[in-house]
């Protein structure tokens, strides 16, 4: 696990780095597409989802979901990356929706840093981690 202080602009950096942003995305993308088809499937998609936990504890509260609101919410989530309809997301709309997510999270942010806990290891992707890692990295050069 690393903390990190992150904010709006740590975020929009990230994603206007077209070669590193590109570069992440690429490697999210592969390591969600078990079966190496090029296009994630709605059980793919959903696995990547529930790696975020977004429907665990909160802060020690349990956040009670029916299977149905579960569901609903995956199919939701998934019908937004696959902007064409055709039943599989492709890298580009993975990376399209990825940066729309991203951009809202810079945009709630705003300039107001935050410190972020973020889980991961060597076999997982955080692009808010990756975020903080580039602007530290760019930092170091500057010096």
């Amino acid at each position: 696990m690393a903390v990190v202080f992150i904010d709006g602009t740590t975020i929009r950096s990230f994603i206007n780095d077209e070669l590193q942003f590109s570069k992440s995305i690429r490697e999210a993308f592969a390591s969600l597409d078990v079966d190496r088809d090029g296009v994630l499937s709605r059980s793919e998609l959903r696995r990547g989802m529930e790696a975020l936990r977004l429907l665990e504890k909160d802060f020690g509260v349990d956040v009670e979901s029916s299977a149905e609101e579960v569901e609903a919410l995956h199919d939701a989530i998934f019908e937004m990356f696959d902007r064409d309809k055709s039943g599989g997301v492709d890298v580009k709309e993975f990376g399209d929706e990825m940066k729309n997510l991203l951009a809202a999270v810079a945009d709630g942010l705003g300039r107001c840093p935050v410190q972020m806990a973020l889980e991961g290891g060597d076999d997982s992707f955080s692009f808010l981690k990756q975020a903080a890692d580039l602007e530290a990295a760019k930092a170091q050069e500057s010096s």
